[in-house]
């Protein structure tokens, strides 16, 4: 398998077939393609495409076939992507225009990341003006979720992680307030805090306790969204009651447009809205992969960047 699920580029060439991209042109690669046909996406639901799901499980791009090998044998794609090489094929929903202007190597967090701690919090629960927020997780994708909240007019932005440079960069990044659950009771304090429970708790890290944390934190009434991905045999038992608190929802893309949201996502960027910047810590060639996911594992970096050509 080729890895690299999200990245940017400029199209080099194009398929006879496509319309939406030209040779020239500078591009997000979403990792989220979509086939526009399926029930999912009459829906409006293009995280959900079900021929993205297949075909992806088995290292396919959207039409069920591989596009790479090496001495005759086939590669699989890495979520129909493949971005951590010097060229890739993609369907042409993953190459999502964008202003030639931006930076792509900011924009290339768009393709799964950022997006993916924006959308839930423009889309998924449309956070309101006003309202008390609160995220536990705050990485490279929970501080999208902290900005998203603050760009949103929410009033209370409660930031929870065990690393306290991270709580200190959600501070930054929009955050009202900040708790170290390593430290602190962190579903006591966010309801000291909120008074009585959060309007909205984003779980951004993708674990069975975090998710019931997170229920916890919310009024009567209040919405859980999961952001984070939990390994797909894991188990959440949820007592009754807390089912009864309000809606629980899992986030796959924030239910994001790519074509859409991503856009305008740049557009807000560079008119100083959102914070991409400071998101990337490190900036790694190629070669220098395995140290670019050794420093993300030991938690002391935010997004690394690969340059393929670097």
């Amino acid at each position: 398998m080729v890895m690299g699920h999200e990245g940017s580029g400029i199209v080099e060439e194009i398929g006879e077939a496509v319309t939406d991209v030209a040779p020239g042109d500078h591009v997000v690669i979403s990792f989220g393609p979509y086939c526009g046909g399926c029930r999912a996406c009459s829906d409006g639901r293009f995280s959900n495409c079900e021929r993205k799901l297949a075909n992806a499980q088995r290292g396919n791009l959207l039409d069920g076939t591989s596009r790479l090998s090496l001495d005759g044998q086939r590669i699989s794609h890495q979520s129909s992507v493949s971005s951590f090489a010097q060229e890739a094929v993609v369907h042409e929903s993953s190459a999502v225009k964008v202003r030639e202007d931006a930076p792509l190597e900011t924009v290339a967090l768009l393709g799964c990341g950022a997006t993916s701690g924006l959308a839930p919090v423009f889309n998924d629960a449309q956070v309101e003006a006003g309202s008390s927020v609160a995220v536990i997780g705050v990485g490279g994708l929970g501080l999208n979720t902290v900005q998203a909240s603050a760009l949103s007019g929410a009033l209370t932005i409660i930031a929870i992680d065990l690393l306290d440079h991270r709580l200190d960069q959600a501070r930054e990044f929009g955050a009202t307030h900040a708790i170290n659950a390593g430290q602190q009771d962190p579903i006591a304090e966010v309801q000291r805090i909120s008074g009585g429970g959060v309007d909205y708790a984003f779980e951004v890290i993708g674990l069975p306790e975090t998710v019931l944390q997170a229920i916890q934190m919310v009024r009567p009434g209040g919405e859980t969204i999961v952001i984070g991905a939990l390994a797909g045999d894991a188990v959440v038992s949820i007592p009754w009651m807390g089912m009864m608190r309000g809606p629980l929802r899992r986030s796959g893309f924030g239910a994001s447009r790519p074509n859409v949201d991503i856009p305008r996502y740049v557009d807000l960027y560079m008119a100083g809205k959102l914070r991409f910047d400071e998101l990337v810590t490190g900036r790694y060639p190629l070669s220098g992969f395995h140290d670019a996911v050794e420093v993300m594992e030991r938690g002391e970096g935010v997004r690394n960047i690969i340059h393929p050509n670097g």
